[in-house]
């Protein structure tokens, strides 16, 4: 996203249509717990996306929204939300 970030800020038509969201875990147990969940990776492989989950999770004071995950139905409204707001933006009319 910050790259995405610094390249619309020289694009006047990207820098009023970009809007990045980051879809926070509630915490790494509930991830860890989805992961195994898909009973897809090895447990080094898990330990190392939530090594990296830890690492993108201090990012996400560079979004200009943050969405604390809980179920898929929740965060889609929270989605929602957000699109709404920004087509009411006055930046966007």
């Amino acid at each position: 996203a910050a790259r995405l970030k610094q390249y619309a800020e020289n694009d006047n038509f990207l820098k009023k249509c970009i809007v990045t969201i980051f879809i926070l875990p509630k915490n790494i147990d509930t991830l860890k717990k989805r992961i195994e969940k898909r009973n897809q990776d090895s447990n080094s492989m898990i330990a190392r996306r939530l090594e990296t989950a830890i690492q993108e999770m201090k990012s996400c004071y560079f979004y200009d929204y943050c969405i604390e995950s809980s179920s898929k139905l929740l965060d889609l409204k929270k989605l929602i939300n957000i699109y709404y707001a920004e087509k009411m933006r006055v930046r966007n009319l």
